[in-house]
């Protein structure tokens, strides 16, 4: 009987912890939705696929670890809509490869660090620089190479609110070319990309960027902070 109710708790748990994580699972189906339409693939595919990822996670993960939840499933949930979207294409098997062995190291990492892989951790692991790493993720759709571009145009990066003031910590972008901003940008950890990919490209505010990346809305803004500040050394060593 105890073991009975101890494997009810669980399933409780579990069903409160798969609950409170569905506006990542709605979050990151938004941002793939148009991807995914183009291939057929409804919002609610998306969601369904997601879910399915939140559970994935769930089975895996280690809360003494130290890590939260929504860190842990979020490559989970954003790889399961990515593997959908990628059997529904008809893409060479180059590019399938390569796909195959960015999900595979990934989901290595993702087990073994309990938390998403930063850029260059991804790039060790599938035997790879950097920046060819950049140029495979483009291949294959996973980013977006003219969104980091229109990202680099803000700057051109304008404020969240629409208005005619820039932001004064934004200011050394002025005086940066696109080529040389573009190329800083990709030395970012992935988390520090995605932010800032969120923030000005998608528009969201801090705090539904903190239900994607599963930070609170201070965490975001320090997070934020730090990019723009790692973005500005990049450039000055480039300079």
């Amino acid at each position: 009987m105890p073991y009975q109710a101890y494997q009810t708790w669980g399933r409780q748990q579990e069903s409160e912890r798969i609950e409170a994580h569905l506006p990542l699972v709605y979050s990151l189906a938004s941002n793939l939705a148009p991807r995914a339409g183009a291939l057929g693939l409804e919002m609610g595919d998306l969601v369904h696929t997601g879910v399915l990822g939140l559970y994935s996670a769930s089975t895996t993960f280690q809360e003494s670890r130290g890590s939260t939840f929504g860190a842990y499933a979020k490559p989970f949930v954003r790889g399961a809509m990515l593997d959908e979207i990628a059997r529904h294409k008809n893409e060479p098997r180059a590019v399938r490869d390569k796909y195959r062995k960015i999900r595979d190291a990934e989901e290595k990492l993702v087990r073994l660090l309990m938390r998403e892989p930063t850029t260059k951790e991804l790039a060790d692991a599938v035997g790879i620089e950097v920046k060819t790493l950049s140029d495979w993720l483009t291949d294959i759709g996973m980013r977006d190479r003219a969104s980091l571009e229109e990202l680099a145009e803000r700057g051109t990066l304008q404020d969240q609110d629409h208005t005619t003031a820039r932001q004064p910590e934004l200011s050394f972008l002025d005086r940066e070319s696109k080529q040389q901003l573009v190329a800083a940008l990709g030395l970012l950890p992935q988390r520090e990309q995605q932010l800032l990919y969120l923030y000005y490209q998608e528009e969201l505010t801090l705090k539904e960027i903190g239900y994607v990346l599963d930070l609170s809305e201070s965490q975001v803004s320090r997070t934020h902070k730090k990019a723009l500040a790692r973005l500005q050394e990049f450039l000055a060593e480039a300079e």
